[in-house]
């Protein structure tokens, strides 16, 4: 697991160092550093991950294009040096890269395998999970693809399933491995039609969308997959699918944080920006019970988010014991000028938080507050 990042005039961080646990959730307000401390691990995967790649760090590549590395030199660094350490399993990886020489930037490193464990940032790049063909490490962006009438197939994704960077592949994958069960003690399984992942996919879904259902069309000639989502009540018939893009934008932007959050094996490392995006506040609260039981199961969560409703979907499984405090960090970005700074309220067994910095998702309590002026 990756329990530290240092980094060092990387963009808004002159020097900074984020902690991770088993549930890392990042905050703050628009412009802090929350999204460029995961580019920081983005380009590290992605550096490791290139075949072609001889040996330089990747400003530009498979996850993230941030430009030329001047690009990404903080503004007030007194060096051209860029800095990136990751620490792990007892051990360290250090990237660095020079700014000043893009076409001969390099990075070096020590123990990397150990640092960055095989299975999650280079094996699970590369080569498909040994239980299941998904992939190990997935990462969602916030720009995800939203409602489509078709979504694409893979050229490889059924060999080292990557759900993709805007979830493009998830209705491949469900189709590939839809019917693959998760076991009957798993902590993501809820109450649904079955163990198999689409069952549960559908599952959790339901709690979004009271009474939606999935339904693929393979159109291979084509290279692309339709889904289909039909409605029901109690006591009523079901409706007929209705494509994606009569249905609306929460359901298609949902479904693959759903799917790589029940998707990806044990070990594995999972990032999602902005998952409650489109969600009503209800959606927000269980997505962020799935990851809660996500992160129990093994799997390693790391969350950029700006809904407080998702945390308290967090706070709460704290407080139900899903998790226990120590492996939950909430981190609060702010800025002063140039630099950004990090606060890291700590959370109690009953889903207390420490303190409230000021801007940490205490908005509802100053509306509130002018709503009951005279």
């Amino acid at each position: 697991m990756i329990n530290n990042i240092g980094l060092l005039n990387f963009k808004c961080f002159k020097r900074a160092s984020v902690s991770f646990s088993d549930l890392t959730i990042l905050t703050g307000l628009n412009g802090m550093g929350k999204s460029s401390a995961i580019q920081a691990l983005l380009i590290v995967a992605q550096s490791l991950s290139d075949d072609s790649n001889k040996g330089r760090l990747l400003t530009k590549g498979k996850y993230i294009d941030l430009g030329m590395p001047s690009d990404v030199l903080h503004d007030d660094a007194s060096t051209n040096s860029i800095g990136i350490r990751i620490s792990g399993a007892g051990s360290r990886a250090t990237f660095k890269l020079r700014a000043q020489a893009p076409n001969k930037s390099i990075y070096s490193y020590s123990n990397i395998f150990s640092a960055l464990r095989l299975e999650t940032f280079s094996e699970a790049l590369c080569e498909p999970s040994s239980n299941n063909g998904i992939s190990k490490f997935q990462y969602l962006q916030a720009e995800r693809s939203g409602p489509r009438k078709y979504l694409p197939v893979g050229d490889d994704q059924s060999e080292t399933f990557e759900i993709g960077s805007q979830g493009e592949y998830v209705l491949h994958l469900l189709a590939i491995h839809g019917s693959t069960p998760l076991e009957a003690d798993d902590p993501r399984v809820i109450p649904g039609d079955g163990l198999r992942l689409i069952d549960q996919a559908e599952a959790w879904l339901k709690l979004v969308s009271p009474g939606v259902s999935i339904e693929l069309k393979t159109l291979y000639e084509a290279d692309l997959i339709q889904a289909g989502f039909s409605f029901s009540s109690p006591g009523s018939l079901r409706s007929r699918p209705y494509r994606a893009t009569n249905v609306g934008f929460g359901i298609s932007y949902v479904l693959p944080v759903i799917v790589a959050l029940l998707a990806t094996p044990v070990g594995g490392l999972i990032i999602v920006e902005n998952p409650e995006a489109h969600l009503h506040p209800q959606g927000q609260t269980y997505l962020g019970e799935l990851c809660a039981r996500a992160a129990k199961v093994g799997i390693q969560v790391v969350i950029e988010t700006h809904s407080d409703h998702f945390m308290d979907g967090v706070r709460i499984s704290v407080k139900n014991k899903i998790l226990v405090p120590s492996q939950v960090k909430f981190h609060y970005f702010h800025r002063s000028a140039t630099q950004t700074h990090i606060k890291t309220p700590e959370i109690d067994e009953k889903g207390r938080l420490s303190e409230w910095p000021e801007g940490f998702n205490d908005q509802h309590r100053k509306n509130a507050v002018q709503l009951l002026k005279p």
